[in-house]
């Protein structure tokens, strides 16, 4: 697709401020990928850390997935903007990887809170622990559900998103159901669903985690009967 295409050419058109948008959008890009790579490089032994848990790994797998993000999906939309409308065949890849990581970061992060409520409340020896293959199984695990939920919305019957449209410089209009031209039918979202019950577990893990901290806080700070005499 040529710039002539573009249906969002006026969004994306060369203004004075163009340059400084892409200096300041690569360079934040920049600062990211040294910060992650900083966290995966203490969590491997910079730190000179004698045992990694698998908290410790999934956290490192946390970042290894903004690492990624960075560079196949963030990068790719700094391009469009420099060089205008890409094939939408990319553009297609480009919303899958989307969906891929997002689901990626979520399950990893769950994962994460799943493990500190198990070995808070229903394990008491670590020792019988194997570490590695937990953090082995939890990683192919979340790969494989991952690739299954990006799939599922890629393949199912609807219009394709708005960052679909702008990647490839289409009329979003045009980017209809074929099977209901008449009526907006939207993709079946699981990674919506995905965060909604992802936000529930947490919050639920949060509150059993911390909330005898947070009963002791109140009780010390209530006044006593004998403060109200």
């Amino acid at each position: 697709p040529t710039t002539d295409n573009d249906f969002f050419k006026e969004l994306y058109s060369d203004s004075g401020l163009k340059q400084a948008t892409v200096a300041i959008f690569y360079t934040g890009a920049l600062f990211g990928l040294i910060l992650e790579l900083g966290i995966i490089w203490y969590e491997r032994g910079g730190g000179n850390q004698r045992y990694r848990t698998t908290i410790n790994q999934l956290f490192s797998t946390l970042s290894w997935i903004v690492v990624s993000y960075i560079i196949f999906v963030y990068i790719p939309e700094g391009a469009r903007f420099l060089v205008g409308p890409l094939d939408p065949i990319i553009c297609d890849f480009h919303v899958f990887l989307k969906n891929f990581f997002a689901a990626c970061f979520i399950l990893t992060f769950d994962c994460i809170t799943l493990l500190r409520y198990v070995f808070i409340f229903k394990l008491s020896n670590f020792t019988v622990i194997n570490d590695d293959l937990i953090a082995k199984f939890l990683q192919l695990t979340i790969l494989l559900l991952s690739v299954w939920i990006a799939t599922v919305k890629r393949m199912s019957v609807g219009r394709m998103p708005l960052a679909y449209s702008i990647c490839a410089g289409k009329n979003p209009e045009e980017v209809q159901s074929i099977s209901r031209p008449d009526k907006v039918i939207y993709k079946f979202d699981i990674p919506a669903f995905l965060v909604a019950a992802s936000v529930i577990f947490n919050v639920f893990v949060f509150i059993k985690i911390y909330h005898p901290f947070i009963w002791t806080c109140l009780l010390y700070t209530s006044p006593s009967p004998r403060d109200k005499r």
